[in-house]
């Protein structure tokens, strides 16, 4: 949840014995819908990168298909699952704006018998 947009989250990597450029490698991501508006990839080095940032509360896991191209047009492809990891990014919320109580100006309240009323005397 903390990478900002535009993070490098995994270098990928993909071997070709080919010589030339037949050999040299080029990398795609695979069309499912999602996976183009939160990641991107970057074609000559393999570097998949954060479009947006990522948010557990939404979706606590992405499948992200990578397509690794050759010089002759050779594919091969890999799954990457990305795993968001919580962290403390919500403030708490009370349940009420604003708690009056009356208490009598004789008694001694001995502290919340629940949390709904006092008790005093």
């Amino acid at each position: 949840e903390t990478y900002a947009s535009g993070s490098v989250i995994r270098v990928m990597s993909a071997a070709d014995s080919d010589k030339g450029v037949d050999g040299q490698v080029s990398y795609y991501l695979g069309a499912a819908s999602r996976q183009t508006q939160l990641f991107r990839i970057i074609s000559s080095s393999g570097d998949l990168l954060l479009n947006n940032t990522l948010d557990f509360e939404q979706q606590q896991s992405h499948r992200v298909v990578v397509i690794a191209r050759d010089g002759a047009g050779l594919e091969g492809n890999t799954t990457v699952v990305i795993r968001v990891v919580d962290v403390n990014d919500l403030t708490p919320l009370c349940t009420q704006v604003r708690y009056d109580k009356r208490v009598a100006e004789t008694g001694l309240c001995r502290g919340p018998a629940n949390l709904h009323g006092w008790r005093c005397s």
